[in-house]
């Protein structure tokens, strides 16, 4: 199994790049997946130094003559119960900051 570290640089592009209901993200990769394929993709939200890691599986992956791939993949239930408990963690952090710096 493949491992990809994507970095997010806040809580915001993070969810940027997830559906609505968490259940699939995308992300660019410089590496062609195929579809069905699983990968253990490291979420890593640089500005509270902060990673999550998670077993997705590809759904679909697009090359526009670049190097490098927009890729989608889906995130199981197991895994978005994981995903969420990260979510919850980087809103707590978050808080927290705002009522340390008020």
């Amino acid at each position: 199994m493949r491992t990809l570290v994507c970095h997010f640089e806040d809580m915001h592009d993070v969810h940027a790049h997830l559906n609505s209901s968490h259940t699939s993200i995308s992300f660019l990769a410089g590496l062609r997946l195929r579809e069905g394929e699983a990968v253990r993709l490291i979420v890593a939200v640089d500005d509270v130094r902060q990673h999550c890691t998670l077993r997705v599986q590809s759904t679909s992956c697009t090359f526009n003559g670049d190097t490098l791939g927009r890729h989608t993949a889906k995130i199981p239930p197991t895994e978005g119960v994981w995903l969420k408990m990260f979510l919850s963690k980087l809103k707590t952090m978050q808080d927290f900051a705002y009522t340390r710096a008020a």
